[in-house]
């Protein structure tokens, strides 16, 4: 899938939707549109993680060919909201790892950066000591967390969270 460039009438603002640096190795956002990864790429972004389990045909796009034709490499973790799974998490965390000492940048995202995505910055953040949990749990909220759909969601990361910094 070729990437065409953007058109001048397009109203094209630079970076997807719900879009925040987390760190200098890792950012988030909502689901990115083809040209949204074009400007990740720019940002030094090498690896895209996402989140999401669905493809619907004649809505999304080929993601992975469009991230892998860009140049960058394509990881998928797909995370059903309803029910975390500790050793994605795991794997997760080992991956960014990893890119941070290939010297690497991170992208990660589900489809409105909200939930999953939300559920592992959080923990990124956690194991990172970066923010207070009191705090990472308010951005998460900000951020789009539906409690009303998710009540279990936050108490669930935030023990997993404990088992992961004994």
């Amino acid at each position: 899938m070729k990437i065409q460039s953007i058109s001048p009438l397009v109203n094209f603002m630079g970076e997807p939707k719900n879009f925040a640096r987390i760190d200098k190795v890792v950012s988030r956002s909502a689901q990115p549109t083809p040209e949204d990864f074009a400007w990740l790429k720019e940002q030094g972004i090498t690896d895209v993680i996402n989140f999401r389990t669905l493809y619907v045909p004649g809505v999304d796009f080929k993601e992975e060919e469009v991230v892998k034709e860009l140049g960058m490499n394509y990881h998928n973790i797909p995370t059903i909201t309803f029910k975390p799974n500790e050793n994605k998490i795991k794997s997760f965390l080992a991956l960014v790892e990893k890119i941070a000492t290939n010297g690497g940048k991170a992208h990660i995202h589900c489809m409105a950066g909200a939930d999953r995505t939300g559920m592992y910055a959080f923990v990124y953040k956690a194991i990172k000591g970066i923010g207070t949990i009191a705090e990472n749990e308010k951005e998460w909220i900000e951020r789009g967390h539906n409690i009303t759909k998710y009540p279990d969601l936050r108490n669930w990361t935030k023990n997993f969270v404990k088992t992961l910094k004994k």
